[in-house]
């Protein structure tokens, strides 16, 4: 009986032979072809970006285009190294945008321009301990002296954000942050009864924090948080001791209380 063959003239074993050399033949090309294929649809990776109003593709905020957005929530800031520890209501208020199209564009970056603390609080600075019955805490943000046009002012802290993945999560790190913190303690009275001032502590954290981004979608009355969580990283005092920050912040556009979310995609 006749091989089934393509090439006229070759019996049923001459075939088989001539098969298993052009498969072997063919086989190292097939697989370079996977490796020669397989990098360009790895390199098709999703970053994070900002989104407003919605968590779809449509959703993604444009290419360069720039969204205020404000912040507000109660936060602490603990020296991990002696455990003095103070806790502030805080404003924030900024910008974010994405800085390329697409699911694979840039990763949306930021800036913090203002972050405002207050009615903060501290056991170890309370009216009468240390000082007299006038004694208050006080905390403040500055900007973080780095080289032009980054440096910021009293108005524009110019805080540079970027968006990262960890693990499941998505962070927003922070960098040039600069907190004050200052214990005015009361040291008595002048002629006209008034409270007379000095500094007891005087303690100032710079660095970077990575708070992760809690999705929420999509109504201002409850918005996208930023969490200062366990991986979010320390701010340093001038002493080295680290400076951990706890607590959440909630999260909208400041224009027509957008709800801003940042995610992968």
């Amino acid at each position: 009986m006749n091989s089934p063959t393509a090439w006229p003239g070759l019996d049923r074993r001459e075939y088989k032979t001539m098969r298993k050399k052009l498969f072997l033949g063919f086989g190292p090309l097939l697989v370079l072809g996977v490796f020669l294929v397989a990098p360009v649809g790895a390199q098709a990776v999703e970053n994070p970006h900002w989104f407003s109003g919605g968590l779809g593709a449509v959703a993604r905020i444009p290419e360069a285009e720039k969204v205020q957005v404000i912040g507000y929530g109660t936060l602490s800031l603990t020296n991990v190294k002696t455990g003095g520890k103070v806790e502030c209501h805080n404003v924030a208020s900024g910008t974010v945008e994405n800085p390329g199209t697409g699911a694979e564009g840039p990763a949306g970056v930021g800036e913090t321009q203002s972050f405002d603390p207050f009615d903060c609080e501290s056991a170890a600075c309370l009216p009468g301990a240390p000082g007299g019955p006038a004694t208050y805490i006080s905390v403040g943000a500055e900007t973080v002296g780095v080289p032009f046009p980054k440096t910021g002012t009293a108005t524009n802290l110019k805080w540079p954000s970027h968006l990262l993945i960890e693990g499941l999560l998505v962070r927003a790190e922070s960098e040039n942050i600069k907190i004050n913190v200052n214990c005015h303690v009361n040291t008595g009275f002048n002629g006209k009864g008034e409270a007379e001032f000095g500094v007891e502590v005087h303690e100032i954290s710079t660095g970077s924090n990575k708070p992760s981004l809690v999705t929420k979608c999509c109504k201002a009355t409850a918005p996208p948080e930023t969490e200062f969580d366990a991986g979010s990283g320390f701010l340093l005092n001038e002493k080295g001791d680290k400076g951990k920050t706890e607590g959440v912040l909630k999260t909208l556009g400041y224009n027509e209380e957008e709800v801003i979310n940042a995610k992968k995609g």
